[in-house]
């Protein structure tokens, strides 16, 4: 009869840790912060593909299509990079 109470109990205590844990584990989901500011997406750039990335007001790395460099590296010869606006010109 003990063994039974103490089984009961131990399976509550492994049932409403699991909840507990399910519960935490929510709260990263809606509470991650991907980003603060546009340098932390850089490593998500793929100059190759033209694809760079911004920091999003939801603090998530986000595509930026307009976006054609970060540097004159990422130009064609003989063209130079705006920084603030991304575009690639003479």
């Amino acid at each position: 009869m003990i063994r039974r109470s103490i089984k009961r109990y131990a399976a509550a205590a492994v049932m409403a840790g699991a909840l507990v844990a399910g519960a935490a584990g929510c709260s990263f989901i809606f509470d991650f912060t991907e980003c603060e500011a546009d340098a932390d997406c850089q490593q998500f750039d793929s100059p190759e593909a033209g694809e760079f990335f911004v920091c999003s007001a939801d603090d998530k790395c986000v595509l930026e299509p307009e976006r054609e460099c970060r540097t004159d590296a990422h130009c064609a010869d003989g063209q130079t990079c705006d920084v603030a606006s991304g575009v690639c010109g003479e």
